[in-house]
């Protein structure tokens, strides 16, 4: 029999089968591997896996993104001798690094997101003072992501706040 064929032939079923929809499905169906309620039939496990999907990388991917163009604000526009592209790079390089190890090693093993985005928070909020440096967009980004996997507004707020604070810093000089 067609695969075709066999789709359109469902045959009904009662309300005590109608526990989920992958009851409905075929063995052979290409969109999921489940199994007829046949009897004789052993059911085949799924081999798909799910798992949640976490956005460290987005995180720090935007943080690095951000902090470029602010960065770039700060160092080439205006007429002061600060800057030039050797500030531009080691603030740059600085971000990426500790985007690198903020996102990739220490914020996806932490127990708990609400405390560990307090304290980024703390720390995005006090090195505002040196925004040149591009340390508040990492951090900031940081305790944004911990908030929000914690499920807490404040951290979150707080970091997003130090990250506005250092572009307006970059943009006014």
């Amino acid at each position: 029999m067609s695969m075709s064929r066999r789709r359109s032939m469902a045959r009904p079923y009662s309300s005590a089968a109608a526990l989920s929809s992958a009851f409905r499905m075929t063995a052979r169906s290409a969109i999921r591997a489940t199994t007829d309620r046949i009897a004789d039939r052993s059911v085949r496990p799924m081999d798909t896996t799910l798992t949640p999907i976490r956005d460290e990388r987005l995180a720090g991917g935007l943080a690095i993104l951000v902090a470029a163009a602010a960065l770039a604000v700060a160092n080439f526009t205006g007429d002061g001798e600060s800057g030039g592209a050797g500030a531009y790079v080691f603030g740059l390089a600085l971000v990426a690094v500790l985007a690198l190890v903020l996102f990739g090693r220490v914020l996806p093993g932490v127990a708990n997101p609400a405390r560990a985005g307090w304290i980024l928070a703390a720390l995005a909020l006090a090195s505002c003072v040196v925004f040149w440096s591009g340390l508040p967009f990492a951090l900031g980004f940081g305790a944004a992501y911990c908030g929000a996997r914690a499920g807490r507004a404040g951290p979150a707020a707080l970091g997003l706040l130090a990250v506005v604070a250092a572009v307006v810093g970059c943009i006014i000089g």
